[in-house]
């Protein structure tokens, strides 16, 4: 099990799918998860995601992450959401 306050949580979410890695100070990997979601592409270039299901995805990985680690673990949390243009 990881020190107290020694893990990095990392949500990325991209056009299909949403992961999050967690890294220990040594930016190891410690364990990652990832659920994918459909996009919508209304026109060319674009893409389309209902942000319930964004949220959604959140909540999984999340779950899922929290099963390998203790979220007291964690010295730092960062979001990345992309963006094409």
């Amino acid at each position: 099990m990881a020190e107290l306050r020694s893990l990095i949580y990392a949500i990325d979410q991209g056009t299909s799918s949403t992961r999050v890695i967690v890294f220990n100070l040594k930016w190891e990997v410690v364990t990652q998860h990832q659920v994918e979601f459909q996009s919508i592409y209304p026109e060319e270039k674009w893409c389309e995601v209902d942000p319930k299901v964004l949220l959604d995805t959140v909540k999984k990985v999340s779950l899922l992450t929290w099963i390998d680690i203790r979220i007291s673990n964690v010295f730092y949390s960062a979001l990345k959401k992309s963006r094409k243009i």
